[in-house]
């Protein structure tokens, strides 16, 4: 489902909004999942940076992840898939972050 621009910024501007609040029960549920593997400075940290890049993305208006402007949310989303595959997590252990 593509957004149009104003609803891109609409919803970027929730996640703004509600930045603290929604990365940490982010971070809670994904700290849940892992168990401990993974010290809870860096997956607020991780969490944090892929909620910066969902913001802009949505200021950007990014509908699809292969459009020019979607450039930076890939590269977060790799780099996180990159990192957690080096520290041994699993593909699901990764997508539920």
């Amino acid at each position: 489902m593509a957004l149009s621009a104003e609803q891109g910024d609409r919803l970027a501007d929730v996640l703004s909004q509600h930045a603290d609040r929604l990365t940490n029960r982010w971070t809670e549920i994904v700290a849940s999942s892992l168990r401990g593997r993974l010290s809870r400075a860096e997956l607020a940290r991780q969490v944090q940076e892929l909620h910066r890049a969902l913001v802009d993305a949505g200021r950007q208006g990014v509908s699809d992840l292969a459009d020019e402007h979607g450039g930076e949310l890939r590269a977060v989303l790799s780099e996180l898939s990159t990192n957690r595959a080096r520290q041994g997590f699993s593909a699901t252990e990764t997508a539920i972050s």
